[in-house]
């Protein structure tokens, strides 16, 4: 019974099935409805978050992405700048970058609406911002305050987290595989954190009203009431 799949299965069961393409994404676009039904048959609710996952990687996905990487990049430098002049100056109060992705645009409209517009899709997240599926690997968070995102299915491998705090997010079925996690917090109390793929990552601490997770983990600290181990 599969559990998972990888590329070439997907691609092949596709294809035995009448789709056609020379890429998974060609292939998967050829008719997405018809592929996500396909795959949510063999594994329920696979073939929803492969929908989520593999948009990123068309030509408008892309682009939305690169814009995102590079805002969140940039937002972290300019904090940097700034807490850096506020110490010269003797000011010692360290300010965290605000990451907002509702004040992120792409051609002058939300995240959303530029994915919806240019990306075929079965689905939306009423008022939260989709950033469903995104794959931010090999990204460093630190001393952040991420807000207004739907983040869940999204693929976080090899990346570095340091006192993230989310407010208004959610992280359900999330990949954060050879991540190392300092210190997450949900500040509001009311996103998630559920079905976490923590396979061979440092975790130090989650604060999560709402957490779970599928493998064993190097170490935590883990709860609604979590603090940051020593």
């Amino acid at each position: 019974k599969f559990t998972n799949m990888n590329r070439n299965q997907i691609q092949r069961i596709l294809k035995k099935n009448g789709l056609q393409g020379d890429s998974l994404v060609d292939v998967w676009y050829s008719d997405h409805s018809k592929a996500r039904d396909l795959l949510d048959r063999i594994i329920p609710g696979y073939g929803q978050k492969i929908e989520k996952q593999i948009r990123w990687e068309t030509e408008p996905g892309i682009k939305a992405l690169e814009i995102i990487k590079s805002k969140i990049n940039i937002l972290q430098k300019e904090t940097a700048a700034q807490n850096s002049e506020r110490v010269r100056s003797g000011d010692y109060q360290i300010e965290k970058t605000i990451i907002d992705f509702n004040q992120i645009l792409i051609d002058g409209i939300s995240i959303s609406q530029f994915m919806y517009t240019n990306i075929p899709h079965t689905y939306s997240t009423g008022g939260w911002m989709d950033l469903l599926g995104i794959p931010l690997k090999w990204i460093r968070l630190q001393n952040c305050i991420i807000r207004n995102a739907q983040l869940s299915c999204g693929i976080f491998d090899n990346s570095e987290f340091y006192n993230v705090e989310f407010l208004n997010c959610n992280l359900n079925d999330c990949s954060f595989k050879n991540c190392r996690i300092g210190f997450i917090r949900f500040g509001d109390q009311s996103g998630s954190f559920t079905n976490a793929d923590l396979n061979n990552a440092f975790v130090n601490a989650i604060d999560s009203p709402d957490i779970s997770f599928k493998h064993p983990i190097l170490h935590a600290v883990i709860g609604p009431s979590a603090e940051v181990a020593v």
